[in-house]
């Protein structure tokens, strides 16, 4: 593959950290994300949050005196396990990614460490000796690979010095933060961001296992309430209504910003990732096809996502590079309208339904019904009587004849279902008239086609 198909691979962040800050757009609430105020920042699914992650590790890498970034994606630590185990476990958890932090990025700047008085150095040395876990031989050596020699010097020092314990074990956390605080500051860095991310992984587990990881997560905020420290966690639009109800963010101690995209920053993000696939300074979304048209596309199905957006531009792009960058013929246009139709998905326990990177919101009860009843029996043709009597009416077994349970005669339901039908295709197909997700095969019945 070559570089510029690279750019539209993944379209995830975690694996665009070469590039992605060269074509970074900033949200509007971007300036508070930049405060050192903890912060929960909530968005969709390809909103965005792990791009706005790391780029805020990305500043903190190219200025020597901002603050210190530590990445931490926490995981849930299993039911069944008590607060103060949970606790316990999470806070270890933390400044392990702490000490790995302090380690990458103390050597890079060695003339800092340097000319730090002794106890700072060995304060330093206490911190990443104490709390790293793992095979600190085989995590020295990595990091060896990435250094010059001094660096590596400094390294050995953190890893292997004796020192004189800043605290005892017993010490409370508060302390233990405080003189973390103490260390960075005086490392010559402006505070430390404690960025928390990957919380998708928690969607797929018991609401009550949910409710407790986040409880426990946010308990740890009021040890990090001292100057210059700060919580920076990115959480899904799923886990709002979990989070809200946390102590950590009824009593105001986090700032509630909520990530979303205007049709203008849409289109320069768009434009921005074309540009460097292409390797020009400057494209236009007219440069690729219609602007109205692309847009008007973009708009109904991309769910106001850099993701959707991009996802659906891919197939645009993918003829426009092959083409030798020259703008597509109408051919070709419908060509990849037809061969890149937006999956269909559903999210059953929130009732959601989704085309795209969009959420479809007006999706009536009995139309949702049928379609929750197709989406659970994939590539099942299912006639008028199943989708009435077993999606609708949630019948076990679909009547024959007027003396079995629950009957109806079908001059009673049939119109109904037709008009159920008809609003159900209204709501999620891009044309209702040729519908490409429920599609009635003749003489076989409904089948739900194109969904994950």
């Amino acid at each position: 593959m070559t570089s510029s198909g690279r750019i539209f691979e993944h379209l995830r962040a975690e694996y665009e950290t070469q590039w992605l800050s060269d074509i970074f757009v900033e949200p509007d609430n971007y300036p508070a994300l930049l405060s050192y105020r903890s912060t929960l920042l909530f968005g969709a699914p390809g909103s965005g949050r792990t791009a706005l992650c790391k780029q805020l590790l990305h500043l903190s890498n190219a200025d020597p005196n901002g603050p210190l970034v530590v990445e931490w994606q926490p995981s849930l630590m299993g039911a069944g396990r008590g607060k103060a185990d949970l606790y316990f476990a999470t806070m270890n958890l933390i400044y392990d990614q702490i000490a790995r932090a302090l380690l990458q990025q103390i050597p890079r700047r060695p003339s800092a460490f340097l000319a730090a008085p002794d106890w700072v150095q060995e304060t330093a040395a206490w911190f990443a000796q104490t709390h790293l876990t793992g095979n600190r031989r085989r995590f020295g050596a990595r990091l060896e690979e990435t250094l010059d020699s001094e660096g590596i010097d400094v390294l050995r020092r953190l890893l292997n010095d004796d020192f004189e314990p800043a605290l005892t074990p017993e010490s409370p956390d508060r302390m233990v933060i405080a003189e973390l605080a103490d260390l960075v500051q005086r490392l010559g860095w402006s505070g430390l961001w404690l960025l928390v991310d990957g919380l998708e992984s928690w969607l797929t587990s018991e609401v009550q296992e949910q409710v407790d990881g986040l409880d426990n997560l946010l308990s740890t905020l009021e040890l990090f309430e001292i100057p210059r420290f700060s919580i920076k966690i990115f959480s899904p639009s799923s886990l709002e209504l979990m989070l809200m109800s946390c102590g950590g963010v009824l009593r105001d101690r986090l700032r509630v910003l909520r990530l979303a995209w205007r049709q203008e920053q849409l289109q320069q993000i768009a434009a921005k990732r074309v540009a460097l696939a292409t390797g020009q300074k400057a494209v236009l979304l007219s440069d690729l096809y219609t602007q109205e048209l692309i847009l008007e596309r973009l708009v109904e199905q991309g769910g106001g996502t850099p993701r959707g957006w991009l996802s659906l531009l891919r197939p645009v792009v993918d003829i426009y590079l092959g083409k030798g960058n020259r703008t597509l013929s109408e051919k070709e246009w419908e060509s990849t309208q037809r061969g890149s139709i937006p999956p269909l998905r559903m999210d059953l326990r929130q009732q959601r339904v989704y085309v795209g990177f969009r959420q479809i919101e007006n999706v009536q009860p009995s139309a949702y019904e049928l379609l929750s009843y197709l989406y659970q029996h994939p590539e099942r043709k299912c006639s008028a009587k199943e989708l009435y009597y077993r999606a609708y009416r949630k019948l076990e077994k679909i009547p024959a004849t007027e003396n079995d349970s629950g009957w109806q005669p079908p001059s009673s339901w049939r119109s109904w279902y037709d008009t159920t039908l008809s609003r159900l295709r209204q709501a999620i197909e891009p044309n209702h008239r040729k519908p490409v997700y429920v599609v009635t095969v003749r003489g076989k019945g409904v089948e739900l086609r194109n969904a994950l």
